[in-house]
């Protein structure tokens, strides 16, 4: 499991500190999956970007990139490929999902564990792609 520690500057009047930097603490995954909410609080903190299909986490002691794999939105069990990222309960939506979903099936059936033939992915899928850590 990827854990962060956040450190405060602790040179400045306090408590709140300001946000000095963050560490990683134990081993990196190869794959990892980062929550939208921790992706959208790191970025406005200044710690983590964003871009050119990657995710950068900005470390005390050097950078991490990830590969993004996957973005959160959508995506067809059968052949991966993303289906649509709007809201997830509209009507226009759901119709357009399973009208791929049915095309895409061979067989007409979806796995149990997917029924309607699509998974909705709420965070970042990545594969590390360079510890750059001193």
């Amino acid at each position: 499991m990827l854990t962060i520690r956040r450190h405060a500057d602790r040179s400045t009047d306090g408590p709140p500190w300001p946000l000095a930097g963050v560490s990683i603490i134990g081993e990196l995954p190869e794959m990892h999956r980062w929550s939208t909410r921790m992706v959208d609080r790191a970025v406005t903190e200044g710690w983590m970007t964003l871009g050119r299909g990657r995710i950068t986490v900005h470390t005390m002691s050097g950078d991490i990139v990830w590969r993004i794999v996957r973005a959160p939105g959508a995506y067809c069990v059968h052949c991966g490929c993303e289906v649509g990222g709007g809201p997830a309960g509209s009507p226009d939506e759901v119709a357009r999902r399973r009208l791929h979903t049915d095309e895409c099936c061979d067989d007409g059936g979806h796995p149990a564990e997917h029924p309607a033939g699509y998974e909705v992915l709420s965070g970042w899928e990545v594969e590390l792609e360079e510890d750059r850590r001193g």
